[in-house]
């Protein structure tokens, strides 16, 4: 995939999309920006993609939340105490 008129994406270097097929799981991808076009790709790191098995692509820069990361998918707690979400 090339996104074009990319400019603001000149420091994105992470990349994945969440499967369908695996309950979101985030598979990852390679982003790479070309300044010569100025333009994003984004593109599997070595097997083929089936359109179907997307349910959505992410892509990011250092620094920013990486919805990429199984970490992101956690639930945390600054005090380590459970909090009740019935009914929330």
């Amino acid at each position: 995939m090339k996104i074009l008129n990319a400019e603001k994406y000149v420091n994105y270097d992470v990349a994945c999309y969440l499967t369908v097929t695996n309950q979101l799981k985030p598979v990852p991808l390679v982003a790479r920006y070309e300044s010569t076009e100025k333009s994003l790709h984004i593109f599997a790191l070595k097997d083929k993609i089936r359109f179907s098995d997307i349910h959505s692509i992410h892509f990011g820069k250092n620094g920013e939340l990486n919805v990429c990361s199984p970490e992101h998918f956690k639930y945390k707690v600054a005090d380590g105490q459970d909090i009740d979400l019935v009914g929330k």
